[in-house]
């Protein structure tokens, strides 16, 4: 995600701790509002070599997407608004989701995670429904590329300090936002109804 709102439009650059135990957050490379870049490099871990991955671009064509249970939300019945979100999906005797974000257990089965991050009711505009285009890991790894352009304003200052680990390949000639859009615009993507079925 490049950037994030509260619904009353308050704004925090402000990110948790990270939790402890077994599996935890910080065996893993994080940069807040990175995480195309965070979900790049989780992918290629070598406990995941063997198993089925699949990573899920997140969005809307409004580029307004609204997520429960994210850790910069201080209150975890309210959500948060991203643009775009990155996550994985790794296939162990179940389907288990890894999002450095959320504030559920890590990593969460996907039946809970898609249920308690994504709370639609008959009331929200089919515009503002979450729409997932999936990426088998390995391309998802090849294919990437940022030069991280999209995470500057119009004066070229950063949106949110980037991460400590050089620019993940050569930016391809649309830019990464520009991607996104594309494929929230094209058809390429699925429901939640659909993911819910494929992974819950």
């Amino acid at each position: 995600m490049s950037t994030f709102s509260h619904p009353t439009g308050d704004r925090t650059d402000e990110i948790p701790p990270l939790d402890s135990g077994i599996m935890t957050r910080s065996q893993y490379k994080y940069c807040p509002c990175y995480c195309e870049e965070n979900v790049w490099h989780l992918t290629q871990k070598p406990a995941f070599a063997k198993t089925e991955r699949i990573v899920a671009l997140i969005s809307n064509p409004e580029g307004a997407c609204l997520f429960w249970n994210q850790r910069v939300c201080e209150k975890r019945d309210e959500p948060v608004i991203w643009d775009y979100h990155v996550i994985l999906f790794v296939r162990n005797d179940e389907w288990l989701v890894y999002d450095l974000n959320t504030a559920l257990p890590f990593p969460t089965d996907a039946d809970t995670y898609l249920r308690r991050t994504f709370r639609l009711d008959s009331t929200m505009p089919d515009i503002l429904r979450p729409r997932f285009v999936l990426f088998e890991g390995d391309a998802y790894v090849e294919a990437f590329a940022s030069d991280r352009s999209h995470m500057r304003d119009e004066q070229g200052q950063w949106l949110s300090p980037p991460p400590d680990w050089p620019v993940i390949g050569r930016e391809n000639d649309e830019g990464f936002l520009t991607f996104v859009e594309h494929h929230m615009r094209s058809g390429s993507h699925i429901s939640l109804e659909a993911m819910k079925e494929r992974f819950g």
